[in-house]
């Protein structure tokens, strides 16, 4: 919720019999909001002491413009290659690694390191992900105007009357691609309704059409969690 990391979530992931990692994502005050976080969660005996100092750096949610110059090609979060709903970067990152190999192995080949000779670079990834990323940005603007008593309410309906099922069961939809369960959602005669009166416009931008072709911080931390004997919990926080 917005008390807790605004725009985006938090988590305790149990690494060691002992230990876990805490995390959160968040436009602002990523160290603030952490330490509530932490505070929050050894409050409820989840979590024991930290035992090392917490670490925030920012996660693009958008693009670069230009991803290549003469002898350059920028890759992955440098450039801002980055699912904006999620601010995974892992996936994208490994796709447009390969074209950058390409790209690079044919410039060599033709003894040709100048921009113009790597300007496919750009070319090549954003009809790959230009679609993705674009949806995705508007997608998220639109989740960052709901309220957490919206956000609980399109839970709620979706839950109550299996929506859930139906849209997550879909043959369409893909963990790694985000624009086609994106687009389901917008698209859904109740979820999508709602959406368009919270917000119509956000609402028009985030519903995709069919293309042409987030500072993190951690630290871990001793104690229980959910109860038993796990990992402590380092912490992320993502301002872009």
């Amino acid at each position: 919720g917005h008390d807790v990391a605004p725009g985006f979530f938090s988590w305790l992931v149990p690494t060691r019999r002992d230990t876990a990692l805490v995390g959160l994502l968040s436009r602002r005050k990523a160290q603030d909001h952490l330490a509530r976080f932490v505070e929050c969660l050894q409050q409820k005996g989840k979590i024991g002491a930290a035992i090392s100092e917490a670490k925030s750096w920012g996660i693009p949610l958008r693009p670069l413009k230009r991803t290549y110059r003469d002898r350059i090609l920028v890759v992955g979060d440098a450039a801002g290659q980055v699912k904006p709903t999620t601010g995974g970067g892992i996936f994208y990152s490994l796709l447009v690694s390969e074209i950058a190999a390409q790209v690079m192995s044919e410039a060599l080949n033709g003894d040709d390191l100048s921009a113009s000779g790597l300007r496919n670079y750009q070319t090549r990834w954003h009809d790959l992900l230009g679609h993705e990323l674009n949806v995705g940005y508007s997608a998220r603007r639109l989740y960052e105007f709901l309220s957490d008593k919206q956000i609980g309410s399109l839970v709620q309906q979706a839950g109550a009357n299996g929506i859930n099922g139906e849209l997550t069961g879909a043959s369409d939809v893909s963990f790694d691609w985000h624009s086609r369960m994106i687009g389901n959602v917008l698209g859904h005669p109740v979820l999508g309704a709602a959406l368009k009166m919270i917000n119509p416009v956000l609402a028009r931008l985030a519903r995709p059409t069919e293309p042409e072709t987030s500072g993190p911080v951690t630290g871990p931390v001793n104690g229980q969690v959910n109860g038993s004997n796990a990992p402590s919990p380092p912490t992320k926080t993502q301002p872009p």
